[in-house]
């Protein structure tokens, strides 16, 4: 399950509870690579709170049991 669109204005942060979040890099040609791993110790959409509202990279849900979703301040 993907939770951002790679380029895509990001509108919640999750705190993964019981879940797994992997954090993908695509090259140009459409490979992408594992960056990350986050989980109930991280933060998915950090960049809403240090200012910026995009990810480059695309976060991919592994295992999804719970996540506390946080929407973004407009």
């Amino acid at each position: 399950m993907s939770i951002y669109e790679s380029g895509r204005p990001i509108q919640h942060a999750y705190f993964p509870t019981t879940a797994i979040v992997s954090l993908l890099y695509e090259t140009e040609d459409g490979d992408s690579a594992e960056i990350a791993i986050v989980g109930n110790d991280g933060v998915v959409g950090i960049s809403l709170f240090l200012g910026g509202g995009r990810l480059v990279i695309g976060p991919l849900c592994r295992v999804l049991v719970t996540a506390i979703d946080c929407p973004a301040k407009r």
